[in-house]
């Protein structure tokens, strides 16, 4: 079954109050498409954010029925993320590994608002991430 992962911009964006990113998630969740947030990846986006905003964000990952919080639950799980971590070299972006490892578990491609947040990443790992860009409604 497929599905995709939230990476940090996504998460930044809907803690400030985009309504793109809420209607994506809302609508994903409707069409019952399985969505996953990688723990790391909340608390790094939400570092920034206010109590209120991580709140609303914590309410809708507690309450969507499709969309789960991905954690390490165990050694080994820790032990492939460090690979990650290592193969990103000094790119040391533990928001950005965790979402890869979750990615790559569940061989889901990455939902981002920005492709090129993903370059330097992309370009040190030694197997492709799939991203797909949510681009910005046109404007008339």
């Amino acid at each position: 079954m497929t599905g995709y992962v939230l990476d940090d911009t996504l998460i930044d964006a809907f803690g400030h109050g985009s309504d793109n990113v809420a209607r994506m998630i809302a609508s994903m969740d409707a069409r019952q498409i399985r969505m996953s947030v990688p723990a790391i990846t909340l608390a790094v986006a939400q570092a920034v954010l206010s109590d209120e905003q991580c709140d609303e964000i914590d309410g809708v990952v507690d309450r969507l029925e499709h969309l789960q919080l991905a954690g390490l639950s165990g050694t080994e799980q820790v032990t492939e993320l460090s690979r990650v971590i290592g193969a990103l070299d000094d790119l040391k972006d533990i928001a950005a590994a965790h979402t890869v490892y979750v990615a790559a578990t569940f061989d889901w491609p990455v939902i981002t608002l920005d492709r090129s947040r993903w370059d330097l990443v992309r370009a040190r790992l030694p197997w492709s991430l799939e991203l797909v860009e949510l681009s910005a409604p046109e404007t008339e």
